[in-house]
């Protein structure tokens, strides 16, 4: 596992006025107020994880993959990224959770900021589909955690992401954003259009200057804050939750489902 890829779409990430989002790298826009090389040299600064998949174990450390009939693995001619696939058959899912699903990464709090970014790439957007990228529950991943036919989270696993949710064939599939408590609560149902091409999914959490125990936790396409946000205090923000950075897809027709992972990467302030 490597921590080396910290170069955004124009230029190293430092503070100051946000660069663009483009290019294969993390975003500027996310991560430029982020202490990246100070948690790399002092783990007293905050949690600084991430994977560039230069190394892919089918099993094992430091994910554990779960659901029926799902593989993780390296491809071939494709180096430095990781596939994730449910193979053809109805209600297949594939999951992998970071740090086996044993222990979290990141609290949703209200005091401390935190960042997430990935770049991933679907393998089909017709057909009935279920994605998630984004944090989720320790120790929650399982053989069935997206609904038969409505690939929606089961609803006592706390999260907050990205989702695909497709009970019918569309050719218009949407990325959505959404957390979970108690029940699924959307943020943006149409946060961005489906491609089969790379996109970076990003998410990040800043305390009020304003108002105390309160953050804004602002959504990302390619760089882009989604014109829709949310709050610590919203109903169903998965507030004080321990989550991990977790990605996992659901066949809902008899066509395999893949998610291609070039790398993520997630830190929090201590």
């Amino acid at each position: 596992m490597s921590l080396t890829r910290f170069q955004g779409g124009s230029g190293f990430v430092k503070p100051g006025k946000p660069a663009s989002g483009d290019g294969a790298g993390i975003s500027p826009a996310i991560w430029y107020d982020c202490p990246i090389v100070g948690m790399m040299v002092d783990p007293g600064i905050g949690i600084l994880a991430g994977d560039d998949f230069t190394v892919v174990q089918a099993t094992g450390f430091p994910y554990e993959l779960s659901g029926t009939n799902g593989t993780f693995a390296a491809t071939a001619g494709s180096p430095g990224t990781a596939l994730l696939n449910a193979p053809a058959l109805d209600n297949n899912e594939a999951h992998i959770a970071y740090n086996n699903d044993v222990a979290g990464l990141i609290t949703c709090n209200d005091s401390k900021k935190w960042w997430f970014e990935a770049r991933v790439k679907l393998s089909r957007i017709t057909g009935e589909n279920g994605v998630f990228v984004g944090l989720l529950d320790e120790a929650a991943s399982a053989d069935a955690i997206m609904g038969d036919n409505d690939m929606i989270l089961t609803a006592t696993i706390d999260a907050i992401g990205f989702q695909i949710v497709e009970a019918a064939a569309s050719t218009t599939q949407q990325w959505r954003t959404m957390m979970q408590l108690a029940a699924r609560a959307a943020v943006d149902e149409t946060a961005g259009l489906c491609t089969t091409d790379y996109v970076k999914l990003g998410m990040k959490s800043v305390p009020s200057k304003t108002t105390a125990d309160l953050a804004d936790v602002k959504f990302y396409i390619d760089g882009v804050p989604l014109g829709t946000a949310t709050t610590t205090a919203a109903t169903d923000f998965p507030l004080d939750q321990v989550l991990i950075p977790h990605f996992g897809v659901k066949v809902g027709v008899g066509t395999a489902l893949s998610l291609t992972i070039d790398w993520w990467k997630a830190a929090q302030l201590r």
